[in-house]
């Protein structure tokens, strides 16, 4: 029987281990399944029952006939790959837009000087682009690359306008369906956030928060609880002491009991994007999707029910073309909310049962991973596993405390 081994040693709760925790206790009913994380990794603290833990930093060699299931990353950033046999295969996920971001410096940071700097110097990538168009060449005629939706192919592919990338779209799942969230039966609207509190999603949560204190000078009371905790946690807080509109409640990070509960009792209606979305659809709570965006938006952006979204997307990067609008429609939301919360709920959870239940989800996952014919032996023999030198000179020792956090290289 094939071993299939999810790896993703990461100490931080994120949408990445959910997911892989919840497929790896479905796949085991029927194959032997591992997970591969730290021992006080946040996987490692929720193993099913029937699932085997791999300890990253323990292990000595990874298990005969397996396929490794990862995130979309440069393969050189796995750390102990010589401790796989040559014939494991290999499947990458890609489960965020920038997972196979090909410059060495990032132009998405608040800095808008370091933004501008990393233009200038792109360039000198041209080493990582090539090396990187091999690897998603190679995956692609090898059946090892899928996407989450098709915002994450889009993007991939307009980094590498050169590789034919497949249009394979492999959904990610929450698991099974969950208790539907109770009926409100009070006059105050209750708002929820769940995500990390990190770049890429502080400035339509700070968007989502600054528009709700407007809708509460005809909406109100309204509450947001915000669940989630991250590196720009800190500008959060400081940016919302001047909303008095709307009373935030900061929660941290849940554990999935926890939130079950909460999600349960208290909320009327999700701001979220990515896995946190389907956290409330599965719910039958009315869920309004969000995009992201790597600088503050300065015009009406347009909410959404997760419902009308197109091509499994579970949020697109920010387009003022497309994603705004001229006069505010969210206060209209809330008040059908607020009439028609059960209606709008199961819209919501419809969508997400014809399109990510764990049903739906696991059925496609295994289709797709027995397609795979690329190997880890192919993968070196072809020089793909070791980054170019400047890759090597520039982002050697970068990031050391997400490095803390992570069980692989930042190169």
């Amino acid at each position: 029987m094939v071993n299939i081994i999810f790896y993703f040693p990461y100490r931080q709760i994120g949408g990445v281990s959910q997911l892989f925790l919840r497929l790896s206790a479905e796949l085991s009913k029927d194959y032997k399944v591992h997970l591969v994380d730290f021992r006080d990794g946040a996987m490692a603290k929720l193993i099913p029952n029937g699932v085997n833990f791999i300890d990253f930093d323990e292990v000595i060699s990874y298990p005969e006939n397996s396929v490794l299931v990862l995130q979309s990353l440069p393969i050189w950033n796995i750390k102990d790959l010589d401790k796989f046999p040559r014939d494991t295969k290999l499947f990458l996920w890609n489960l965020h837009p920038l997972n196979l971001y090909p410059y060495i410096f990032s132009i998405y940071s608040k800095n808008k000087l370091k933004a501008i700097l990393a233009r200038i110097l792109n360039p000198m990538s041209l080493f990582r682009r090539i090396k990187l168009s091999n690897l998603l060449t190679y995956l692609t005629n090898n059946n090892a690359l899928v996407f989450m939706d098709e915002e994450n192919r889009r993007r991939t592919q307009s980094f590498f306008p050169d590789v034919s990338l497949s249009h394979k779209i492999l959904p990610i799942t929450t698991g099974r369906s969950q208790k539907s969230a109770k009926l409100n039966n009070s006059e105050v609207i209750r708002c929820c956030w769940i995500g990390r509190i990190v770049d890429f999603k502080l400035y339509i949560l700070i968007h989502t928060i600054e528009r709700l204190n407007l809708a509460s000078a005809k909406i109100h009371p309204i509450e947001m609880a915000i669940i989630g905790d991250g590196d720009e946690m800190f500008d959060l807080k400081a940016t919302c002491e001047k909303y008095s509109g709307v009373n935030i409640k900061f929660l941290g990070e849940m554990n999935p009991s926890d939130l079950n509960s909460y999600l349960a009792n208290n909320v009327d209606v999700l701001f979220a994007m990515g896995t946190s979305a389907l956290e409330g659809a599965s719910r039958k709570i009315p869920t309004l999707l969000l995009d992201y965006s790597y600088s503050k938006i300065e015009e009406l952006y347009k909410f959404d029910y997760i419902f009308n979204s197109t091509g499994y997307s579970l949020g697109t990067e920010f387009n003022s073309l497309i994603h705004t609008e001229k006069a505010s429609s969210l206060e209209a939301i809330l008040l059908s909310i607020k009439s028609g919360k059960k209606q709008i709920g199961l819209s919501c959870y419809q969508y997400w049962k014809n399109n990510f239940s764990l049903e739906i989800v696991s059925e496609l996952f295994l289709d797709h991973l027995n397609k795979s014919t690329a190997t880890i032996g192919q993968v070196v023999d072809l020089g793909l596993n070791t980054p170019d030198k400047l890759s090597m000179l520039f982002r050697g020792g970068m990031r050391k405390e997400k490095n803390r956090m992570s069980g692989f290289n930042e190169l």
